[in-house]
Formats: structure tokens, sequence, C-alpha cells
């Protein structure tokens, strides 16, 4: 029984074994090694003469996979403060102790807990966030962007004082028993978005619908106008499966 010593090692009869170097291996003639605790990576059979070639692709896929297998960071808001503010965000999934305050970077799960407003003061240029709002939580999109979204989902609100609706992966937020988008500017809704669960107009301005809307909620027009159609000859549809107050 010989042992080995990580990272690589080759044996007779042309086997390289690739093993994490927090592993023990033993090689036992004639059979396959033992790896103590269970970190053995990837056993492959090399020809000869293709041994380091073969060797350096393994590794390189190896280290591709562990890379895209990395997952983001959970985030829950602290208090509530403006997006790119560290101590707006807190690893705490109960939000009451300021832990690991960071932004949130690529990949990341971000948890708007009941009660607390995140507002953005820039365009939030990470890619792959998964944002959660709950029932009370609020993001303030203001006239910025967010990058591509992994997924959007909860019962919260999320206000936009643009037509810049995120583009969405997996969108919940807008399905039946999702949340609240709320327009506070006066903008033409265009077909980018045609889908909301509740919607909510509260503006001095005029919203227009200028393509079909459907709402698995309620609409209401708390302030300003909402005016369907935009003077075209097209017929515009606005279907609402929930209740319309206009206040």
């Amino acid at each position: 029984m010989e042992k080995i010593n990580p990272f690589i090692r080759t044996f007779p009869n042309d086997l390289i074994y690739v093993v994490k170097s927090s592993a023990t291996a033993v090689f036992i003639p004639n059979q396959f090694i033992s790896v103590t605790p269970n970190r053995l990576v990837l056993l492959a059979r090399a020809f000869h003469s293709f041994k380091l070639l073969k060797c350096f692709i393994v590794c390189f896929i190896l280290l591709m996979w562990s890379a895209g297998s990395v997952s983001g960071t959970n985030y829950y808001t602290f208090q509530t403060g403006n997006w790119n503010d560290p101590n707006t965000w807190t690893t705490d999934p109960g939000g009451s102790t300021l832990v690991g305050p960071a932004v949130p970077t690529n990949n990341d799960v971000i948890k708007i807990l009941p009660g607390r407003t995140v507002t953005l003061t820039a365009n939030v240029t990470q890619t792959g966030l998964s944002i959660n709002m709950n029932g009370g939580g609020i993001i303030n999109m203001s006239t910025f962007t967010f990058a591509t979204l992994a997924s959007l989902s909860g019962q919260g609100v999320l206000k936009l004082s643009s037509a810049s609706f995120p583009t969405v992966t997996t969108n919940t937020f807008v399905t039946t028993g999702g949340g609240t988008v709320e327009y506070n500017t006066g903008i033409s809704l265009t077909a980018a978005q045609t889908t909301y669960n509740n919607l909510t107009i509260n503006t001095s301005g005029t919203v227009i619908q200028a393509s079909n809307l459907s709402l698995n909620g309620n609409l209401l027009v708390k302030q300003g106008t909402f005016q369907i159609n935009d003077n075209s000859a097209n017929r515009r549809q606005l279907t609402v499966n929930g209740n319309v107050t206009v206040n």
C-alpha cells in the first residue's frame, strides 16, 4: 500500500488520480484508490503520450465547475436605506442584527423584510440577483434600473418612476397572489410588461396604457390619471381579475 500526496500522482497502468489538497489518498495495486474524507474529484484513465494534456484539461474543467457551482449570499434588510449602502444589508435572517454588511453582488439572494424600504440611487449592475419582497417590504427603483434578475417574488411593493420594469428570468411577483407594482410618474406602459398582480397609479401626471394589460389582482388609481389607449386607432384591452378602485 502506497500513500500519495495531493495534488496529482500517477501510478502503473497510466492511471491519473486528481485529489483535492485536503484529502488523503491511498493507492492499492490493481484496485481503485480510497480517499478520506470523500474528496476524490476525478479518476481518469489517460494514454501515456497524453497524460499531461489530459490532466491539464481535467483540472481546468474542475476549476470551471467549482466556480460555477458557488452560490450567492443571502442578504436581508437590516434597516430602511439605499441599495448601495452596506449598512442596509445583513446576513441575519431576522434582520435585527447587523452581520456582514455588504452591498449585494452577482447571484446573491435578497430578502426585503416587512417595514423596510430600499431605494435605488443608481443603476444596479450586478447580475443574477434573486429578490423576494415580503408583504410590507418596498423597493423604490425611482428612475433607475436593475440588470437582468434571476427571480422576482413576494407580496411587497415595487415602485417605479419610469417605465423600466425589470427584466426577470422567473417572475412570480406579477402572478396571482404576488406583489404590487406602483408607478409614481406619468409614463406610457408599453408591451415590455403586460402582466401585473396588483397595479397602483400614484402620480400627479398621466399613466397611459399603450398595449393590452392583464391584472391578476386589483387596480388602484390612488392619484393622477390612468388613460386606456394612447389616442391611436388601436383598441386596448384591460383585464382586471380583482377590484378597481379610483380615489
